[in-house]
């Protein structure tokens, strides 16, 4: 397993080094659904990790979010968003990643998410713990949701209006 998390890390951070080349430019997006965003550099990110991936692990199946995959008979399949947060991106808003998963035989195995405006490198594999940056992270030890500090994203079939609506719920906190 090991190398195949090297492998995705290495890749990640490729990734990560050209959207950041888009992002610091400003990339005009488009519409692939009607709330859906999608960017030159979602599909420049996409085709330059399958293609990483296709050549690293030829008989592994690769599956895109922007419509990049190869099927075959193999236990193994890449899962990758090359640009996770493709709405933020495009607005100007510092907060994306590159993301890829591995699963053999039906169970995730290894993953990364990769920022590369803060280079955080999170990784995690099956049985192994999770990591940034090469040091061991952990869930929170909060004990009640109150105490907790929550963050959360809107898949774009969650918004109602345009690509422009985001929804916040405030909730007080004793």
């Amino acid at each position: 397993m090991a190398q195949f998390l090297e492998s995705a890390c290495d890749i990640a951070r490729e990734a990560g080094a050209l959207l950041s080349g888009y992002y610091h430019r400003g990339v005009a997006f488009e519409l692939k659904d009607k709330y859906d965003l999608v960017t030159e550099a979602d599909r420049a990110s996409e085709k330059m990790v399958v293609e990483r991936l296709n050549t690293l692990f030829p008989t592994h199946s690769v599956l895109g979010e922007e419509g990049g995959q190869r099927q075959h008979s193999s236990e193994y399949q890449w899962y990758v968003d090359p640009l996770d947060g493709t709405t933020n991106f495009a607005h100007g808003y510092p907060m994306f990643n590159v993301t890829l998963a591995l699963e053999r035989a039906g169970e995730l195995i290894c993953g990364v998410i990769y920022d590369p405006l803060r280079q955080e490198l999170f990784t995690a594999e099956l049985g192994g713990g999770a990591y940034l940056n090469g040091h061991r992270i952990h869930t929170s030890r909060v004990e009640k949701l109150e105490s907790a500090l929550l963050s959360t994203g809107f898949p774009s079939r969650k918004r109602h209006q345009n690509v422009n609506v985001h929804f916040f719920h405030h909730v007080e906190m004793g």
